[in-house]
């Protein structure tokens, strides 16, 4: 219940911020509300899935003097996660040896590098960071913290990307990869800025992806590739997920995500073609229709496709806080914000129940 209120008060705090006319009381206010929500997920004790799992690699890593100096390094014993997150656990315990102050530090740096990111989007960056609290937070702050951190890498190259800042695009989606693997999926963006991926571009691609869904492209795809005895870290991983019940499932495709990722392109496609998305939008609304390509085309790995696109879904809130805009009552943005808000809470309702929220310094 806790996690619910603290959720509805942040939420509240955006939404009466964001209709201040004040620039600077504006921009004060976010920084709080993304301070509250950091400390209060960094100060959770162990509440996500992965906590434990996290402790014990936490525990088992060396500082980094060790790693470089000893026979502690990445490559001399098999490891469950990428490189980067090894050596960014390596360097922090140069500073602390405390879980709970490591796992404090990768709240700040993650909602602080979303928080930053949707400055760099949009004017609407108190609604925008409000459906994140609903859409993404309980997922990514506090329970898949490695893929978290490595999607708001991802969210900050895609702000750099719509400037056509290549150098930096790259960089931080090698860093991001360095972190999970799934970031790969970032290197289709690019495409975004060819001129024929219009309208008639997006639906031939949402069309196509449903095909080669339907056929089982994919399916074919991997066993054909796995079956060549390739074999290195990203297929290994891809394959133990293929082959888990627990991740398998294509009806994935047809959920409440698919509806309203369906939803979202028609509107944005639709305020194109009325000439009313600005240039940035639109490069991030095309970044969006491929996330939602992908995520088609991956189905058949029900939760590899759900992690690919949540590198797209990341900047959802900053498509929709554009779409509000364009309706004038207030109230109706504060309507549709908590409508977004509960049927969250309903879709994550099980993470709740499962890991009930403590705080970590007791």
């Amino acid at each position: 219940m806790i996690t619910y209120i603290f959720f509805f008060f942040c939420i509240w705090l955006c939404l009466i911020s964001s209709f201040r006319p004040q620039r600077e009381l504006r921009f004060f206010a976010f920084f709080l509300i993304v301070l509250l929500a950091a400390f209060f997920v960094g100060l959770r004790g162990d509440v996500g899935v992965d906590d434990l799992g996290y402790l014990k690699y936490f525990r088992e890593t060396g500082s980094i003097d060790q790693v470089l100096f000893g026979s502690e390094g990445y490559w001399n014993i098999p490891r469950a996660y990428e490189p980067g997150f090894y050596y960014l656990m390596s360097v922090f315990k140069l500073f602390s040896e405390d879980f709970l102050v490591f796992k404090l530090f990768l709240a700040i740096s993650t909602l602080g590098l979303v928080a930053y990111s949707y400055t760099r989007m949009t004017e609407l960056y108190l609604i925008a960071f409000a459906m994140f609290l609903s859409l993404l937070l309980l997922a990514i702050a506090m329970h898949q913290i490695r893929n978290g951190l490595a999607m708001s890498l991802g969210l900050l190259a895609i702000s750099f990307l719509i400037e056509r800042r290549w150098v930096v695009f790259y960089c931080l989606v090698i860093f991001a990869f360095s972190i999970h693997f799934s970031a790969l999926i970032l290197l289709v963006c690019p495409i975004v800025l060819s001129n024929r991926f219009n309208n008639l571009g997006v639906f031939i691609c949402i069309f196509g992806a449903l095909v080669f869904k339907f056929l089982g492209g994919f399916t074919a795809l991997l066993e054909l590739v796995l079956g060549n005895g390739i074999n290195n870290i990203l297929l290994a991983k891809i394959s133990g997920k293929f082959n888990d019940p627990d991740y398998y499932g294509s009806s994935i495709v047809f959920g409440l995500g698919f509806v309203k990722a369906f939803l979202i392109v028609s509107l944005c496609m639709y305020l194109r073609w009325k000439r009313v998305l600005t240039d940035k939008m639109q490069l991030l609304f095309k970044c969006y229709a491929l996330g939602f390509c992908c995520f088609i085309a991956l189905s058949d790995i029900g939760i590899f496709a759900v992690r690919a696109f949540r590198y797209f879904l990341i900047f959802e809130p900053v498509l929709i806080a554009y779409i509000l805009s364009k309706f004038k009552p207030t109230l109706f943005v504060y309507i549709v914000t908590a409508l977004y808000f509960l049927l969250y809470v309903y879709k994550d309702r099980h993470l709740l129940s499962d890991h009930p929220y403590s705080f970590g310094l007791l």
